[in-house]
């Protein structure tokens, strides 16, 4: 069971309503992304950080090295892609690269401290947003949408897995 904005309860057997749901749900996802993508950027642009730089610094951050083709993996990009995102990152001291000593043709790129600082201060206003959502609901609200979040989570990560299982099956 489901409820609109005016608090109705819907069921799901009714595919109008579930469908009248599924599409408010889908202009409100989008909405909340453009308005966090908007809050955030201004931050980011002050790093000049586009969103695949930021992307790349915050894989980085979390793995501290990964080669150029672990890299391309994880954005999900070519590995042109990477280099020309690595090359902005390197010429603005954000990462530096490294040749592997077993394979010279293995390049590792490592996050600095100052590309580290730069993430940081990006997550940062995440954080400050959610914080001012957070404290803006009541405790019921707080605890019903993160577990809401973490079940979406759960059943997003599946349906990718899925997905991802189907695309090697038709290969």
């Amino acid at each position: 069971m489901w409820t609109t904005r005016r608090e109705q309860p819907v069921e799901t057997s009714d595919p109008e309503r579930f469908e009248a749901i599924s599409k408010e749900l889908l202009e409100l996802s989008d909405r909340m992304s453009a308005t966090m993508f908007r809050f955030t950027a201004r931050q980011m642009n002050k790093d000049d950080l586009s969103p695949n730089r930021f992307n790349a610094l915050r894989a980085l951050r979390r793995d501290e090295e990964l080669t150029m083709s672990g890299l391309a993996e994880r954005l999900k990009v070519s590995t042109a892609a990477v280099t020309s995102i690595v090359d902005k990152l390197e010429a603005e001291g954000l990462v530096h690269r490294a040749r592997s000593k077993e394979d010279r043709r293995q390049v590792f790129v490592q996050i600095t401290p100052r590309g580290a600082e730069a993430v940081k201060r990006v997550i940062d206003v995440r954080g400050d947003l959610f914080r001012y959502m957070l404290k803006n609901v009541s405790p019921e609200m707080q605890h019903n949408w993160l577990e809401l979040s973490r079940e979406i989570c759960r059943l997003l990560d599946k349906k990718v897995t899925e997905s991802e299982q189907d695309t090697k099956a038709g290969q």
